[in-house]
Formats: C-alpha cells, sequence, structure tokens
C-alpha cells in the first residue's frame, strides 16, 4: 500500500483519485475491443487474465446486520455456462459476502492483509473496520477494494474463476441469494470471448535515486486506462535475471484533476557497493503484465548510521535473556554487537561465571561472536549466570565487515531466572475444520496462557505467531496462512503468571482444505551462456506452491530436467544443453498437484563454429633442381588449397600451372626451358578469401 487515510476521507478522495472510474459507469460502455467482453450489463469487470477469469463487481456489501422486506441476501453465486454446458452451473456453492462478525473479517485476512488494512484505517479495532465496511456501500468501499487487491473476497465483490480454460468462450452471470434460494436479477453478466486481452501499456520515465542506504524508484504510469497495478523487477546484471522484489501489488494514485501521479517503490533489501538494475511492469487487476519499462540502475555507496538504537529492552525467558530494540523512523545500520556486563557478583557467582571480578565497574564485553544483519532486532543471551543482574547495550556498526561502532544504545537491566515456569504441551491435536485448521490441547497446571506459534516447515526455525496469549485450550486458525491442501505446522508455548515463557511444544502439522490447482509460472525467459542455457521464472503472487518443474523439448517432447523448491531462486543453469530447445515450467502443490505448463520459450545454443583465418604463405624460396626449379613455402593460418602461380621472361602471361592441397608445402616445376628466368607466387586459398605471396624468381 501506498496511501494511508482516514476513513471520513475516502469520499473527496474518490473524486480526486479516480481509481474506480473503469467500474463506476455503466458495463456496457466498457472497451470490448481491449476487455474481450460482450452484452455486459451491471457495473463491474469481467477480464481474462493468464491464470483465469476475474469477476469484480459493484453492489451492496450484504452484513448480517441488513434484512431486506421479506427475505435477507446472504451472499453472491456466480454461475457459469461453458461451450458443454446445457445449463449455467454455480462455481461457489457457499455463497460470498462480507465475513459475517469483525473477527470473522480478521481470521479471513491473516496478519499481513489485516495489519496493511489496520494502517490505512488508523485502527487496530477489527470492529471499527467491519462497521465501516457493513454501513458504506457503493463507491466508498469499491474504492478501497482497489487499493488492496486483498479486501474485495473479504467483503464478497470479487471471484477469480481458476478453473476457465484458455481459448474458451464463457457466459457468466452474479446474482444475490436469499436464505430461502430466491435469486435477484443478475448484478452483473457478460460473455468472455476466447481472443487474449491486450496486456497494458509499460509505465514510463523511470527515475531513480538513493538515501540512507535503500533506493527509491518513480516512474510515470501506464497510459492504459485498466492498468491498476505495478510491480518492480530488480537484477544485478543489466540484461538478464530479472526478479520481482514487491510482495503486494502498487497502487496508482490521481491528483485533483485526475491526472497520474509518479508511483513509487522504495528498495530497502540492498548491498552498499553493489550495483543493482531495475524495471517496471504494468498490471490489470487479472494479472495481465505489460513489457517491460526501460532499465535503470544505482549502486548504492556506504553509510553511516544517523541514530543509535533506541527503546532497548530485556527480560528473562527460558533459553536465557531477551534483549529486543528498535530504530527510529528511516533509520538503520549495516550490523549490530550486542554488549553485557554484569552488575554485582560475590566472589563465588564471580568463579562460577569465570570473570574473576565482583566489580560493578567491569568493563562490558561483547557476547555476539559475530556482527548481527542490519535488519536483527532481538537477541538472545544463552550464557547468563542464575540470579546476576545484567546490564545490555547495543552497538550500531558502521559495516558487518568491520568492528567499528559509531553509536551505542541506552542500557537494559535483566537476571535470569533458572527455573522453567511450566511443563510443555504434550497432546497437541490438529484436524481439519470447514473454516480453516482447528487445533486443540490439554491444560497445563500453573499455565496462565498459552501462545501458539506457525510455520510452513516443520524445524527449529521459521515459526511466527499466529496467536497471543489466551487462555483457552481450543482455537481455529482461519487466517490466510492457510493454503487448501498446504500443511502448517504448529507448536504451543506455555505463560506463568510471571509472563516466563516454558518450552515449545513439539510441533505438529494440520491440514485444511482440498488440493487445489497451483497457478502457472506468469513469465519464463532463456538465456543463452558459455555454461549453457540460463532458464529464469516468476511464481505467480496470487497463490502458494511448493516446488517448480522445469521442462525441456529438443524434438520428441517435453520431459522433466528439474524441480526446484519454492523456497529457493527461481532460475536453472542447464549445462547439458548444446542446440536447439524449448523450455516451459510447472508450478507444483504439496499435494503433487501441477498447474497448467508455463508459456514456452525456445532457444538455440549450438555452438558457434570457430573463426578461422588465412594469411599469405611466408618464407616462398625458388631454386634450380637438377634441371627442374622447386618452389617451396611455410603456410600461415588455415589454408583450403594453394595455386601455384607463374610467368616468365620467355612469356609474360601470369597463368596457374598447378593446384595443390592445403598442407601441400612444396612444388617441383619440371617444364622449363634452360635460359630462361622464371617468376613464381604462392596464392593460399581460404574461408571466402585468397591471398598471394610475395614474388620470388629464379634463372634455368
Amino acid at each position: 500500500m501506498v496511501i494511508h487515510m482516514k476513513p471520513r476521507s475516502f469520499m473527496k478522495y474518490i473524486l480526486v483519485l479516480g481509481l474506480w472510474c473503469m467500474l463506476s459507469f455503466d458495463a456496457q460502455a466498457q472497451d470490448t475491443a481491449q476487455a474481450k467482453v460482450k452484452d455486459l450489463v451491471g457495473t463491474g469487470i469481467i477480464l481474462r487474465g493468464p491464470n483465469g477469469i476475474i469477476l469484480w463487481w459493484q453492489s451492496e456489501i450484504l452484513s448480517t446486520a441488513r434484512p431486506q422486506g421479506q427475505e435477507r441476501w446472504i451472499g453472491y453465486v456466480i454461475q457459469r455456462k461453458g461451450p458443454n454446458d446445457a445449463n449455467f452451473i454455480w462455481l461457489n456453492p457457499t455463497p460470498i459476502a462480507l465475513q459475517p462478525t469483525p473477527q470473522a473479517l480478521q481470521n479471513f485476512a491473516g496478519t499481513r492483509h489485516f495489519k496493511r488494512w489496520q494502517d490505512f484505517f488508523q485502527t487496530e479495532d477489527a470492529t471499527t473496520i467491519w462497521n465501516f465496511l457493513a454501513e458504506n456501500t457503493d463507491e466508498k468501499v469499491s474504492f478501497l477494494t482497489l487499493l488492496d487487491p486483498y479486501l474485495p473476497e473479504a467483503v464478497g465483490l470479487r471471484f477469480w474463476d481458476a478453473t476457465a480454460k484458455q481459448g474458451v468462450e464463457y457466459h457468466y452471470r452474479v446474482v444475490r441469494i436469499s436464505e430461502t434460494g430466491l435469486e435477484s436479477p443478475s448484478v452483473l453478466r457478460g460473455t468472455v470471448l476466447p481472443e487474449p486481452v491486450t496486456p497494458p501499456v509499460p509505465p514510463t520515465s523511470v527515475k531513480i535515486k538513493y538515501a540512507n542506504g535503500s533506493v527509491r524508484l518513480d516512474w510515470q504510469p501506464s497510459i492504459s486506462d485498466l492498468a491498476f497495478y505495478y510491480h518492480v523487477y530488480r537484477s544485478e546484471e543489466p540484461e538478464y535475471g530479472f526478479r520481482r522484489i514487491n510482495s503486494d501489488p502498487i497502487v496508482l494514485l490521481r491528483d485533483e484533476e485526475d491526472n497520474p501521479i509518479a508511483s513509487g517503490f522504495v528498495d530497502e533489501n540492498i548491498e552498499t557497493g553493489t550495483t543493482y538494475y531495475y524495471t517496471i511492469k504494468a498490471s490489470d487487476i487479472a494479472d495481465n503484465l505489460s513489457e517491460a519499462s526501460e532499465t535503470v540502475s544505482a549502486m548504492v555507496p556506504a553509510y553511516r548510521i544517523l541514530a543509535a538504537p533506541d527503546s532497548i529492552g530485556a527480560k528473562s525467558i527460558r533459553e536465557g535473556i531477551l534483549i529486543k530494540w528498535r530504530m527510529a523512523q528511516d533509520m538503520g545500520a549495516p550490523a549490530f554487537h550486542v554488549i553485557r556486563k554484569p552488575l554485582a557478583k560475590t566472589a563465588l557467582e564471580a568463579s562460577i561465571q569465570g570473570i574473576g571480578s565482583n566489580s560493578i565497574e567491569e568493563k562490558p564485553i561483547r557476547i555476539t561472536k559475530k556482527p548481527l544483519t542490519g535488519d536483527a532486532r532481538s537477541f538472545i543471551d544463552t550464557t547468563p549466570t542464575p540470579g546476576i543482574p545484567y546490564a545490555y547495550g547495543i552497538l550500531a556498526l558502521e559495516s558487518d565487515s568491520t568492528e567499528v561502532a559509531v553509536a551505542q544504545s541506552e542500557i537494559a537491566q535483566a537476571t535470569w531466572v533458572d527455573n522453567p515456569p511450566t511443563l510443555p504441551v504434550s497432546d497437541l491435536t490438529t484436524e481439519a475444520h470447514p473454516e480453516g485448521i482447528e487445533l486443540s490441547w490439554s491444560p497445563i497446571r500453573d499455565a496462565t496462557g498459552y501462545l501458539i506459534f506457525r510455520s510452513i516447515k516443520n524445524g527449529a526455525e521459521g515459526f511466527e505467531l499466529a496467536q497471543n496469549r489466551m487462555s483457552d485450550t481450543l482455537w481455529v486458525d482461519k487466517s490466510d496462512f492457510i493454503k487448501p491442501g498446504y500443511p502448517i505446522w504448529y507448536r504451543i508455548v506455555t505463560v506463568d503468571g510471571r509472563g516466563i515463557e516454558g518450552k515449545p511444544s513439539i510441533a505438529v502439522a494440520g491440514m485444511s482444505g482440498k488440493a487445489a490447482k497451483p497457478q502457472k509460472p506468469s513469465f519464463i525467459h532463456a538465456t543463452k551462456k558459455t555454461e549453457g542455457v540460463e532458464v529464469m521464472w516468476d511464481p505467480p503472487f496470487t497463490r502458494t506452491m511448493s516446488s517448480f518443474i522445469l521442462q525441456r523439448n529438443t524434438g520428441a517432447g517435453f520431459i522433466n530436467l528439474k524441480e526446484v523448491s519454492a523456497d529457493s531462486s527461481y532460475l536453472y543453469l542447464d549445462q547439458s544443453m548444446k542446440g536447439k530447445a524449448t523450455y516451459r515450467v510447472l508450478s507444483k502443490s504439496a499435494e503433487g498437484v501441477l498447474s497448467e505448463p508455463s508459456a514456452e520459450i525456445a532457444v538455440d545454443n549450438t555452438p558457434a563454429p570457430p573463426v578461422l583465418k588465412t594469411y599469405s604463405p611466408k618464407n616462398v624460396v625458388a631454386a634450380n633442381d637438377k634441371g627442374k626449379i622447386r618452389v617451396a613455402w611455410k603456410p600461415d593460418g588455415f589454408v583450403e588449397s594453394f595455386r601455384i602461380l607463374r610467368y616468365s621472361s620467355k612469356n609474360p602471361t601470369v597463368e596457374t600451372i598447378a593446384q595443390l592441397a592445403g598442407s601441400a608445402t612444396e612444388y617441383v616445376d619440371s617444364k622449363t626451358q634452360s635460359g630462361v628466368t622464371y617468376y613464381y607466387q604462392i596464392e593460399a586459398i581460404g574461408p571466402n578469401i585468397s591471398i598471394k605471396s610475395k614474388l620470388v624468381w629464379v634463372q634455368r
């Protein structure tokens, strides 16, 4: 997201931003040449994309507190009729509408999306957000759905038909349905033609600058009406290796006269001294991407920190003492060290710790063996002595390769309490739930609360907090962190009355929903290299997969070449390819379900023939030899053949007297007369060239 405004400002900005222009007019006026939709009725968009067909409509938000007469509308049903269907079929068995409660809305959004909504509405209260969506209709909420592509699904104004096939004509209807099954007239209907959609025009005037160790990009937007979103691609090479670096689509703003304002993006994930190349692509709401803009580049110089770490805190946890800190806004550091010193010790405690002093004036020591990265904001000291108070500080370093500290934080104090607060949870179980994954466990004595952590993989790292301190022993995870058919790993951490966390439980996996067909990669590129062919692709940003299958066709059909984990880089060097080949990539879900193949890319990596050069023969000599004349030479370079040229004092006309193989080094001329002077030249014949030697002569 690139804007923040209070809800009361929405109507003002609807008039000046113009983002809802493609949804607020009568759909029959839509540019059918671009959208490839006919007979469009209602207010909204039906648009074909590379991964399906999106339906986006403007209508009344259906909340549980909004009855209409004798019938209460409960949601929207999307109906589709294909060439082989006798009648319209329902694509969504469960009607879609605004999530029925504030908590349901928050669970549906998940942590990342809901945090963005909180920033936009300038409130952390889910009820306030839900009430605004339920009480405002048409333009207000329609405007918001453009600013956050995930929001329309939460309020029931968007549906993505991922089962639609390319090149097939479909008829769609969006209708409201009541509790008794009564259907309203179509909110939106139209026919999607089989022709592909014209992608947006790329943005222009890309400009770049850097400040405080980051790179900012600005550009003029695409002139295409349907180009609502933008994506930034980066590489460390000028012509290949570009990958998208923005996790969420970038939204375009307009000024009061409906003129586009330059969009912007800040890249903070960089290394100083490295040259980066950037390009921008425009996207419509159906993920149709434009061609890339012009490429710009920048090298970020090293910088010094402008402020010390602040808001440092320390507390005892089971593993030791947890130290946390913050950096002032727009301030950063290449690296950090954590320092520590004991505040007081008895002689016995000093002996145990091995420092040899019990003075509070003891100098602090660095307890980080190597510098922490610049994005680090916490560290666990696993070596404190129980019962001894410690003072902690953070050193901001000039570089992660030096020990030069340019700023130091304030101090924080903590004492390690080496006694486990509670026993860990030992009977955590998971089961599928209609809305997600249900977790349950037995209560633990002395535990006053539980923290729930989750991860997409089973390991010691990668877990994030899913649910803050709670007293219940039953919880349902309904967030967007869960993807149909993908396992999620959970573990429970107990908390005692002192707030000290216990040992985590054993991680347990859970599954929710049916296996879904993943989306195909949206982009593929192949580059010839000395070592072989480098194939690069982009993962789809709207779906999750476990791996990618790279396939190659050298003439006998496509075969699986390499399976690449989704956690690794999206490129592969095919070192075995030395000729012509065609590549494509498929997404693979955790259950082994494959997507449709990506677009195909052909490449010819046939090695170029060696460059052969021909030079004039060297060391050409001619001499009498027992009544004959012997001509000798040394070849230079690649020679296909030699011509022997001759004229004489008796016959001044130059003639070819012999043509020899390129391996020859001499010729004996037996057709000569005594008393006559003969002149010779050797002509080397090479690829598309002939070169003559110097002239030599001899008298017979």
